[in-house]
């Protein structure tokens, strides 16, 4: 079975329409979330708190609450998740300042079953709705893989409709 091709090759075997996209090239790889800003703001911001916590001389509970914050900050920006799809596998990988793996859960193509989409929604008072989006691949058990989220504001790269149809032709997955 020939997953690549030019659209216009495969219109002509008429098994795509001619106003359809060609396949990604695979490895086809998604990076989580906005996760060069995460290197370059997030990193900065936890060393400055961290510094406010040297210099503040906090009390012995409220430095611990602190340095969990930070602690939380510094996984969130330092260990970027991305997903790498292949032809015979997926692989979900954490890597250390986006270039060192430290961790990767492989799945079989065969494991998924379908692409979907998550959303919420959450204010606090006084302040304008921010909206959250997250794209899935839903495996054969009915657990969510994560593959990218999206929030209102942000300069989401690539645009969620493109990575959900992407996604369905790379995998060959149905939208649910």
């Amino acid at each position: 079975m020939a997953r690549r091709g030019s659209v216009r090759e495969s219109s002509r075997n008429g098994s795509l329409p001619a106003d359809s996209i060609a396949l990604p090239a695979l490895p086809y790889v998604v990076r989580f979330g906005p996760w060069a800003r995460n290197l370059y703001l997030g990193l900065p911001a936890a060393a400055t708190f961290l510094l406010i916590g040297v210099v503040a001389d906090m009390p012995g509970w409220f430095r611990y609450a602190w340095d969990g914050v930070i602690a939380v900050l510094v996984y969130i920006c330092a260990l970027p998740r991305e997903v790498r799809i292949y032809p015979d596998r997926v692989l979900v990988l954490r890597r250390l300042l986006a270039l060192i793996p430290l961790w990767m859960r492989r799945y079989a193509r065969s494991d998924f079953r379908a692409v979907t989409q998550g959303q919420g929604a959450h204010a606090f008072v006084g302040e304008a709705e921010i909206r959250a989006q997250t794209v899935y691949l839903v495996l054969r058990s009915g657990k969510l893989v994560p593959v990218q989220s999206y929030s209102s504001g942000a300069d989401n790269q690539p645009p969620q409709a493109q990575l959900v149809r992407e996604l369905m032709l790379v995998m060959g997955l149905p939208q649910v």
